[in-house]
């Protein structure tokens, strides 16, 4: 389950960020799509997680994460119809960021380009 995210401020937030939400393209129930978070949403999880970003900067950090997220499940509905299913009805349970869980591969190209 997604957590709550405020539409609130953040403490020492000195600029006001826009509380409007995106609408995915991507499926998560019966004719519903996921929405994307708010950039105020964006910053305060930020925030919460610890991580700095300067405010002026989130508006271009929620496009490029939208973008992101279309591009890949667009790689995916290509993926799924080549290799495994007509993809008439397939939709995403849930999204799950482990941005602390680097792949075989990236602690591969870590440990030998650093």
């Amino acid at each position: 389950m997604m957590p709550h995210l405020t539409q609130d401020m953040a403490e020492g937030q000195k600029m006001r960020l826009s509380v409007e939400r995106t609408e995915s393209s991507i499926p998560k129930e019966e004719k519903q799509n996921w929405e994307y978070p708010s950039p105020q949403q964006f910053y305060n999880a930020l925030k919460r997680k610890g991580k700095e970003a300067p405010e002026e900067a989130i508006d271009m950090m929620v496009d490029i994460h939208n973008f992101l997220n279309e591009e890949s499940w667009n790689e995916i509905l290509r993926w799924e119809k080549k290799y495994h299913c007509d993809c008439n009805n397939v939709k995403l349970e849930k999204f799950m960021g482990k941005p602390d869980q680097l792949s075989p591969l990236a602690r591969f190209y870590m440990t030998v380009y650093g």
